[in-house]
């Protein structure tokens, strides 16, 4: 993409059948979550590599209705709260009854960390 031009964005129909398609993959739960932390929160492939259960947990370890971006996580000093679509907050609360609410929030399948590179290219293979 070259300089000083916008990304495409999808319409509802084409957000719905990505979630579709997604809910057949491996993983499905993890990969719908990754999808709606682009396209919902609007999240870049490092914020979303990064992303932390902390940042999405209040002190008892219940969901929160909004993401608090850490600047370590986000691009230079851009961290900030983002607020969570509805979708957004369910498809997390389904991941995360199956995760243990500690480090990264996205793995891959051998449970460790992902890299921006790694979703960079999860999200091109999409």
């Amino acid at each position: 993409m070259a300089l000083g031009k916008q990304a495409k964005t999808l319409t509802d129909v084409q957000q719905r059948a990505v979630l579709a398609y997604l809910d057949t993959t491996m993983d499905a739960k993890r990969n719908r979550v990754m999808f709606l932390l682009s396209v919902d929160a609007g999240l870049r492939a490092k914020e979303i590599a990064l992303l932390e259960w902390s940042m999405v947990t209040d002190s008892a370890g219940d969901l929160t209705d909004e993401i608090r971006l850490e600047d370590r996580s986000s691009k230079g000093r851009s961290g900030g709260v983002v607020f969570m679509s509805k979708r957004l907050q369910a498809a997390l609360a389904i991941y995360a009854a199956d995760q243990s609410l500690n480090g990264t929030v996205i793995k891959s399948q051998r449970r460790r960390w992902m890299s921006a590179q790694v979703v960079t290219n999860w999200f091109f293979k999409l």
